[in-house]
């Protein structure tokens, strides 16, 4: 009967199912969560839910549509309180992550690193940097996949550096 806790648990499914990369889990508790949102499509948990679904197309290689979704979902979490958007800086800057990674699976690197840059300076602009390390690893990889050895060893030192600063265990 707790609508709320209801969509929190239908969010830790998708967690789960991010975890051991079981798309028809997490499109099953996209679609109960979204159900839930109905209505509420102006609210942080509707941008959320929509960069989940961006992820879970990115998952299954439909590229063009994750960033279509995961867009909205920057644009849905942008609205909400253009003064303070930095409550939503990780969820944005996540799913500008997402966007670059999509970029970087088709071969597009120069648009991904670019879009990497985006994700990296919207979340430290903010003063948040949890998941930057992250950002920064998936830019490396990027990085060495185009061939460009030295600048990915950068980005990897940064992102160990980053790590450790910022006891993140990812």
């Amino acid at each position: 009967g707790n609508r709320e806790l209801l969509l929190r648990a239908h969010l830790q499914y998708i967690y789960y199912g991010i975890q051991i990369w079981d798309p028809p889990v997490m499109q099953a508790h996209i679609q109960a969560g979204m159900e839930l949102l109905a209505g509420r499509e102006r609210s942080e948990e509707f941008g959320v839910y929509l960069r989940m679904e961006g992820l879970l197309q990115l998952m299954r290689s439909q590229y063009q549509l994750a960033r279509a979704t995961l867009q909205r979902s920057i644009d849905t979490l942008r609205a909400l309180d253009p003064s303070d958007d930095g409550r939503y800086a990780i969820n944005i800057a996540g799913a500008y992550n997402y966007i670059a990674e999509s970029y970087r699976l088709e071969g597009n690197y120069d648009r991904a690193f670019l879009t990497y840059d985006q994700a990296i300076i919207y979340n430290r602009s903010r003063g948040y940097y949890p998941g930057a390390a992250v950002f920064y690893t998936n830019y490396g990889v990027a990085a060495f996949q185009k061939g460009e050895t030295a600048a990915a060893r950068q980005l990897f030192d940064f992102a160990l550096e980053t790590y450790r600063a910022a006891h993140e265990y990812s």
